[in-house]
């Protein structure tokens, strides 16, 4: 099945077909220390994904307070903080190292 296939079909045909060419999605999150966070996916992969490079980085920079830091959550399928600080799904699964 191709992109053009996937998109054209009728839902929930369409539905079904864009799943595949998804990444998965964050089941579940746990924060480690070094701002890291063991991550679960909805594909039963897991990994570890590094924050550090993120800290220094506007509304990233909070992450810095270890306590706020330990608060992530999952919403939606991605990681998120109460000050609605998130980092995209894909980019989780993509960069995280899988265990």
């Amino acid at each position: 099945m191709n992109w053009q296939l996937a998109v054209s079909g009728e839902p929930p045909f369409r539905i079904a077909a864009l799943k595949l060419f998804m990444n998965p999605r964050v089941k579940s999150v746990s924060p480690l220390p070094g701002y890291k966070l063991l991550l679960e996916f909805s594909s039963g992969e897991r990994g570890r994904y590094d924050c550090t490079p993120l800290l220094e980085f506007g509304v990233f920079k909070e992450l810095k307070d270890d306590r706020y830091f330990q608060r992530v959550s999952v919403v939606d399928g991605t990681v998120v903080w109460p000050q609605e600080q998130d980092i995209c799904p894909d980019t989780l699964y993509l960069d995280s190292v899988k265990i």
